[in-house]
This record gives structure tokens, sequence and C-alpha cells, in this order.
């Protein structure tokens, strides 16, 4: 006799058995962590300009969109034309603004670190000079600035011995330099291909998708997808111009109260603040001890005045620019902060927060949708 299934039986039976075989991969992914990490590192690493290139097709999409939509609107090209010239000016738009950044910004932070090395002799004397004044005037602070100062000076000696071993891997370093030179225009390259073709790409793996899962599973992937897309493009776009306010910020505000090495740390406070949370203090922490160096003062004025700007960018720019596109609690930011940079370095806390952002609201709407089935309202 033949058993025949209903087609809600057949789609329960391979949610069960693709949620066991995750089940399983994930188990055996844990027990062989270092195996499994080592492998992705090598994919990575290989895929490395198809990453490049997706992420920048991802982030040039809304200027491509916007100038095939408004500049090209009334024009009587083919489509594919439009788009070939849309996704163009994008590619050189995204080139003149790093090309502008590198040639205004690194300039005179050049000057800056190399004006830096060369007085930090004299910046350290100047110090301890201070050092010995300000015990004179008050004794009971010795004890204190005398253990300040020799750490201080450990930990720079400890620096420049690192930077010292650090050259004969210089060549090394050149050569990673190189490649990632070019796997960054490989990728602008792929970027390119990326746009030009986007919707057949995206009909192509929807057409796989319904081959391989059933209707229900590939609608829930594409919500998933529409939810990812908006989550990643509203942090990461939203960051970086938020960032680069901070960063300017800073600049003038250290050129006004007239520290030095003003465009150098506020390029670092700049870079840093894309990490959420922790990223105002990550970057608070070399300028505090280029200031030290140069006036411990300075070094305490400077952190009062990280501490109200990282004020300022968590209680109203952060906000404002970002609004609520995480909706995440801060004790879950934390969390994914943490566990994504203790796995995947500075990339992972900066990209921890949308990858758990959407977990949450995956999770939330999963436990939301049983809680309704059983009729349970939670207080």
């Amino acid at each position: 006799m033949k058993i025949k299934f209903s087609q809600q039986t057949k789609e329960s039976a391979l949610a069960f058995v693709l949620a066991g075989s995750i089940l399983i991969l994930l188990y055996f992914s844990i027990l062989n962590f270092d195996v499994v990490k080592n492998f992705f590192s090598l994919a990575a690493s290989v895929l490395m300009p198809f990453m490049i290139g997706f992420a920048a097709a991802f982030l040039l999409h809304p200027i491509m969109m916007g100038i095939e939509n408004n500049l090209l609107k009334k024009t009587k090209l083919k489509q594919t034309t439009k788009r070939k010239i849309s996704a163009g000016l994008a590619m050189v738009v995204m080139i003149l603004v790093v090309l502008g950044f590198l040639f205004l910004i690194f300039p005179s932070i050049s000057d800056s670190v190399i004006k830096l090395s060369n007085q930090i002799g004299n910046y350290a004397i100047n110090a301890e000079a201070i050092i010995e004044e300000t015990i004179e005037l008050y004794p009971q602070t010795a004890n204190f600035l005398t253990w300040f100062f020799e750490v201080g000076q450990d930990t720079l000696m400890d620096v420049v011995d690192y930077l010292k071993n650090m050259i004969p891997t210089i060549l090394g370093y050149s050569i990673r330099l190189v490649t990632a030179v070019f796997d960054f225009i490989i990728g602008l390259i792929i970027a390119l291909y990326i746009m030009f073709d986007r919707e057949r790409f995206y009909k192509q793996i929807k057409k796989v998708a319904y081959v391989i899962f059933p209707v229900p599973v590939v609608k829930q992937f594409r919500e998933l997808a529409k939810l990812s897309s908006k989550m990643f493009n509203s942090f990461i776009v939203g960051k970086i111009v938020d960032s680069t306010i901070i960063g300017i910020m800073c600049y003038i505000g250290m050129s006004l109260i007239g520290f030095d090495f003003a465009l150098l740390i506020s390029f670092i406070v700049g870079v840093t603040n894309v990490i959420p949370f922790f990223g105002p203090f990550i970057g608070a922490v070399p300028g505090i001890v280029i200031l030290f160096i140069v006036n411990p003062i300075d070094s305490l004025w400077f952190a009062l005045f990280v501490l109200a700007l990282q004020q300022f960018d968590g209680n109203i720019l952060g906000p404002l620019i970002l609004g609520d596109s995480m909706g995440i609690p801060t004790l879950y930011v934390m969390f994914a902060i943490l566990v994504g940079g203790g796995f995947f370095g500075v990339v992972g806390m900066f990209l921890g927060v949308p990858v758990f952002s959407i977990i949450y609201v995956v999770c939330k709407k999963v436990v939301e949708k049983q809680l309704a089935k059983k009729n349970i309202v939670v207080e």
C-alpha cells in the first residue's frame, strides 16, 4: 500500500531535516573550531576580491539607483545603457571621494607622525620636568606621578622595541599591501559587473532557491534578505556619516582649544568611532598617550573633551542619524561587540551589531508568533 503524505507534512519534514542538519553541523563545528576557523580564513583570503566586490556594489547601489532614476530617467537611452552609465558614475564618485580624502588628509597625518617621532625625546624630557615641578608644588602626588611616568616610559620603550623588531617583517607587510591593493582593484571590477546585471543575478538566485527549497521557506529567506539589507545599509552608511561628523567635530574642537596633532588624533577618533559603544574610548587612548608625551595636562583636558564628545554622539548625534535602526538593547550591543571582536577582530566588532540585530529580530518574531498561537500574553 502506497502511503501519501500531504504537502504540509512534506514541508514540515524537510524543515526538521534542515534544522537537524544545521544543529549537527554546528555541533561538529564547535568541536573542531580551529579547523573550521582556518578553513574560513583560507576561503576568505581566496574570495576576498568577490567579498570586496559585493560590499562595494552594496554600498554603491543607492548612488547608482539615484543617478539612474533622477539624472537619466528622462533620457531615451536603453535600460542597459542607463545601468552601465549610472554604475560607472557611481564608481567614479566613490573613487574620487577616496582619492580626495587620501590627498587631503594623509599628507598632514604623515607630517604629524614624522614630527612626533622626531621630537618624542624632547617631549619626554619636558614631561619629566613638568612632573618634577608638580611634585615640588604638591608633594602628596609624588608617588602617583612617579609611578605614572615610569609606566609611561616603560610603555614607550616597549613600543619602540616592538617597532624595531617589526623592521624585518616590513617586506612581508609590503607584499600583503600589494596583494590588498590588487584585491581591491579586482573587487571594484567585480562590483561593476554585479551592478550591471543585478536583476539577472537576483533572478537566477531565486530560481535556484525555488528548486532547492519549498515556496514558504524561500519567502522567509527573501524576507530575511530584505531585513538584512535594510539593517546593514542603515547601520553601515549611518555609522560612516556619524563617524565622519565626529572626526570633523573633534578636529575643530582640538584646533580651537589648541591641542597639538589635532588632525592625526581626530583621524584616529573618527576611524575608531565606527565601532559601536567602545569605539570612542578605543580612539581616545592613542590621543591621550600622544598628548601626554607632549604635555601631560593636555592629555587630561583631551580625555574630558572626548568624554563630552562621546556623550554628544551617544545621546544626540547617533540617535539622530541611526535612529532605532538596530532595535536591540544596549546589553545586547555590548554582547555582540565583545563576541564579534573576540572571534573576528575589529571587523567582528563593527559587523557584530547588525548581524546580532538580525538574529534578534528573527528570534523575536518567532517567539511572538508562537506566543500568539498559544494565546499567551506576557506583560
